[in-house]
């Protein structure tokens, strides 16, 4: 049965944590990746893994994924990276049909995979996109960001893949293309506001270095923000 009240979180704050997101930054991902063990990847990143994988070999890794199904891994590479937490960027509903329908799909692959609800409390960051967004948010990037600044709380955070989609994922997405080009992408993220609660976000979680390879140019500089 769901655990609606329990979410993923350390039994204590990491020094070093990785975020890797999906965005062409991730090409600097093999000058850091001995800088950090334990990390997330987020939403569907088999194809990343076919080309990055090697890099992530040994470190204990969460999957933070979408209430989409198809933002699962293949049950080959769950077993091969030894990913056992897969918190989901939705709080419980039974009502929601999507979500419940990706619960039950990782229940199936009987690899007593620990699948985590979103806590409710971080739901206060959805109020600032009003009613469209209210059960929702609207960028699951933007919101493993929020999910690692609020409950994990690292005191260096090195973060890789948040372009807000001013370039093309890093590789080709094959296994769930989307069709939708990077200007469509940005568009939304222009439209909510998503760079400036980005920056909001970092300058309030003060308490964690943020070590940033991206390739969003427009950035401004902030005190615990490392551009690398």
């Amino acid at each position: 049965m769901p655990k609606k009240n329990k979410y993923y979180k350390l039994d204590h704050r990491p020094e070093n944590f990785g975020l890797l997101l999906k965005g062409g930054s991730l090409d600097q991902l093999h000058k850091y990746n001995d800088k950090f063990d334990q990390c997330m990847i987020v939403s569907d990143w088999d194809d990343e893994l076919k080309v990055l994988g090697n890099y992530l070999l040994g470190k204990e890794i969460t999957h933070f994924a979408s209430r989409s199904m198809s933002s699962c891994l293949t049950k080959e590479n769950y077993i091969k990276y030894n990913i056992k937490n897969i918190q989901l960027g939705q709080v419980f509903r039974w009502d929601h049909f999507v979500l419940m329908r990706s619960y039950l799909h990782y229940a199936s692959m009987l690899l007593d995979l620990n699948v985590y609800f979103l806590p409710e409390k971080l739901r206060k960051y959805n109020d600032r996109f009003g009613d469209e967004y209210k059960l929702k948010f609207p960028n699951t990037g933007v919101l493993s960001i929020i999910y690692t600044l609020d409950i994990l709380k690292p005191k260096n955070l090195w973060l890789f893949g948040l372009d807000f989609y001013t370039t093309d994922y890093y590789v080709e997405q094959i296994k769930s293309p989307d069709p939708r080009p990077s200007s469509e992408k940005y568009a939304k993220i222009a439209r909510l506001g998503l760079v400036d609660h980005i920056c909001e976000l970092f300058s309030e979680h003060s308490e964690t270095k943020i070590f940033l390879g991206t390739y969003y140019k427009n950035l401004p500089k902030m005190d615990n923000v490392e551009f690398i």
